[in-house]
């Protein structure tokens, strides 16, 4: 698996390139993570560099790797899954608090 460019920034996509991964997995390991990371964020349309979440959903991800569930395409789907119940932040639940709330009528 080459490098490939995010179609959001049009930068390279490597969250896996750290020396702590290299130490910790073999090659082939890191590439099937990489593709499991980038199968994750587009299914979430987000942007594999400038993610705010990056770090946390690489975490995510390898602990579903570590628990045997190493196809790119079942890590995605309980990547979405796992995000679909995370509770939100706090500044979008008083954001949709705003937006909701009814004007009154005279």
């Amino acid at each position: 698996m080459g490098l490939s460019v995010c179609r959001h920034c049009g930068m390279h996509k490597m969250p896996f390139s750290r020396d702590y991964y290299f130490g910790r997995f073999k090659p082939i390991e890191l590439e099937e993570l990489q593709a499991a990371y980038v199968k994750s964020c587009e299914a979430m349309a987000r942007c594999p560099i400038t993610s705010p979440q990056k770090d946390e959903m690489a975490r995510e991800i390898i602990q579903i790797y570590e628990c045997g569930v190493m196809d790119a395409e079942k890590i995605a789907e309980l990547m979405v899954q796992i995000e679909a119940v995370k509770p939100r932040p706090l500044s979008e639940q008083m954001l949709d608090r705003v937006t909701t709330i009814q004007p009154k009528i005279a």
